[in-house]
């Protein structure tokens, strides 16, 4: 079975000037939010041009037990860049 190595995440950009150019001001997981985003970004500042970028992250893998962090039950926690928080609390206790 075939595991994606990247998801999908959705960047509103805005141009705040040729110093600075396109700069990231959020990132949004669905494009309907991204778009939800980006007009509220039109109203409250219409001087600055917004746009929606598509950007692939690369997914984090657990180099001990080879989850991805879209299959580990600790999502947003991990201990460092390599281990889950699951597997570095299981290699504390031994």
């Amino acid at each position: 079975m075939y595991v994606r190595k990247t998801r999908d995440e959705f960047e509103i950009q805005q141009y705040t000037g040729r110093q600075y150019g396109w700069e990231c001001v959020c990132a949004e997981e669905t494009r309907k939010a991204a778009i939800e985003q980006r007009n509220c970004y039109r109203e409250n500042q219409p001087e600055y041009p917004v746009r929606i970028s598509k950007v692939r992250v690369p997914v984090k893998v657990c180099q001990r037990c080879g989850r991805n962090e879209n299959q580990c039950t600790f999502t947003h926690q991990w201990h460092t860049d390599k281990l889950c928080l699951l597997c570095q609390n299981t290699l504390n206790r031994s």
